[in-house]
């Protein structure tokens, strides 16, 4: 009921793609290119919502940003490719901890570890599935 008050109001719009029901600000957005992204690390950050102390969308490398406790996590989206951009991101962050979401498990030995909390996949539907960040 809520959202199709809001999609009355005219602040968001519903879509269907791939079998799967969509909101979004803008009609003509499609969960593609850095949208898809971003659902992708909206998937993670749902994994821990119960956890989280505060998050935002600082639209940065770090998609998500997010407080557990006293540390602060970055939830990361690497596309096959980038590896070396985001071990770059990721040395000069600070004491950040990062999820890393790859779009394959084999991207993995190319991203560094050093302050890696865990690498994930999430698949079309939704399904992340983690790897230890010791793997690489």
């Amino acid at each position: 009921r809520l959202m199709r008050s809001v999609r009355h109001w005219g602040t968001t719009h519903y879509m269907e793609l791939n079998d799967r029901k969509y909101y979004a600000k803008n009609p003509h957005i499609k969960p593609a290119g850095r949208y898809l992204a971003q659902i992708k690390c909206f998937w993670v950050l749902l994994q821990y919502i119960d956890k989280v102390d505060c998050h935002n969308a600082p639209g940065t490398f770090t998609r998500i940003a997010m407080e557990i406790g006293e540390r602060s996590y970055g939830i990361v989206y690497v596309p096959d490719g980038a590896e070396r951009l985001c071990n770059s991101h990721i040395r000069r962050s600070g004491d950040i901890r990062y999820f890393v979401i790859v779009d394959e498990p084999e991207q993995i030995q190319r991203i560094s570890a050093e302050k890696v909390h865990t690498y994930a996949t999430v698949s079309d539907r939704g399904q992340v599935e983690y790897y230890p960040a010791n793997q690489s």
